[in-house]
C-alpha cells in the first residue's frame, strides 16, 4: 500500500510541477549515474548553467555502493 501511494504521489508531483512556470527540474537517473558518472556530471553541470565542478560531482559517486541492499547492510550474528 506504501509504494502504491508512492507512486500517486509521485506522478502527482510530476505532473504539478510540469505546470509550474518558475521551476525547471533535471531528472538524473540513479542507474545512469553509476553507469556514466561523468555523462550525468555533465548534464547536471549543463542543467546549472555551468555551475559545479565536475571532478568534485565525480568524486561524491562512490561504486562500491551501487546494488547494496538492506540485507547486505545488516551485521549478521
Amino acid at each position: 500500500q506504501i509504494k502504491a501511494a508512492f507512486r500517486i504521489h509521485l506522478k502527482r508531483f510530476h505532473e504539478w510541477v510540469q505546470k509550474q512556470p518558475h521551476i525547471e527540474m533535471l531528472i538524473v537517473s540513479y542507474n545512469d549515474l553509476m553507469r556514466d558518472p561523468r555523462g550525468q556530471a555533465e548534464r547536471i553541470q549543463a542543467f546549472l548553467g555551468g555551475l559545479g565542478n565536475i571532478e568534485q560531482m565525480l568524486s561524491a559517486v562512490d561504486r562500491s555502493l551501487y546494488r547494496n541492499r538492506v540485507s547486505e547492510a545488516v551485521s549478521q550474528p
